[in-house]
């Protein structure tokens, strides 16, 4: 019996338990368990208890299938990957189905023992995904470090630690534990691995963000090309080099390019030359 848990009876005869009292839980009493439930009606505790479960390197606890109870609340993105599903109504049919997957693929496990911590790390992420048929993949947190996380790895690294935390993945391709695949592509500080940018553009002398943007135009009929503040006149587009008037895009001129100009040096030039000429 565990403390807090109400036994749900089963077909199968495996020892269910629905978790509705989170006071004092003490995930060791867990480990003769064949799956939980968690009450979502208190979610922080509910939530502390999925992470303690899953960040465990007792296999018979990391690997217990976890679901989640859940009748009108929110459940967030990263208790979801923790989980092994989510529910409306108490079914026992889900919960049979994966305690009995887990239980046949942990047949083919054999003692592993390494005192290193990236292997433990590594073993763990291997054992779970392959009971539950699962990949693993990155999701998208707004609050993460990089932007992405990876739920069941980040349980062992603080969020500071991101590029240990690829490290270790990318060690587990490189050994054949896992194989990647492209995902996303994602902009991060060289210097902290942040994916909390605030990308802007700048004039590339004073860094002021003061600037304005126009696009080039070339004329194809003498080659001038030049902002399009030049060719512009009351009657049009005008090209100042040999007077013909650009009608029609893509048949008298294009636009390649984009340039931009420093409002700031503008003002300090135009300064300048009212100071010459005063």
């Amino acid at each position: 019996m565990i403390p807090g848990g109400k036994k749900i009876q089963n077909a199968g005869s495996f020892e269910i338990f629905l978790i509705t009292d989170y006071q004092d839980q003490d995930i060791r009493n867990f480990a003769l368990a064949d799956a939980l439930v968690l009450d979502w009606q208190q979610p922080d505790h509910a939530k502390a208890l999925l992470k303690e479960i899953r960040s465990s390197f007792i296999e018979s606890i990391y690997l217990l299938p976890v679901f989640i109870f859940n009748a009108d609340g929110i459940v967030g993105d990263t208790e979801r990957a923790l989980s092994d599903g989510e529910l409306s109504v108490m079914q026992e049919e889900p919960i049979v189905k994966v305690i009995r997957q887990v239980k046949k693929r942990r047949e083919d496990f054999t003692p592993h023992e390494t005192n290193s911590s990236e292997n433990r790390i590594l073993t763990k992420l291997f054992r779970y995904m392959y009971t539950r048929d699962k990949a693993l993949n990155p999701e998208v947190d707004v609050a993460a470090h990089m932007g992405y996380e990876y739920p069941l790895i980040r349980l062992h690294y603080p969020a500071g630690e991101s590029m240990e935390m690829l490290k270790i993945l990318r060690r587990g391709t490189d050994t054949d534990f896992f194989q990647g695949t492209f995902v996303d592509k994602t902009h991060v500080c060289p210097s902290c691995h942040s994916g909390h940018l605030n990308l802007r553009e700048v004039c590339t002398k004073c860094a002021s963000a003061h600037i304005s943007s126009e696009s080039l135009i070339h004329h194809f009929v003498c080659a001038y090309m030049g902002p399009e503040g030049d060719f512009m006149t009351k009657q049009g587009l005008v090209c100042p080099k040999c007077n013909r008037q650009l009608r029609h895009i893509g048949v008298d001129y294009d636009k390649p390019s984009v340039i931009y100009r420093c409002m700031i040096v503008a003002m300090n030039f135009r300064s300048r030359i009212l100071q010459l000429c005063a």
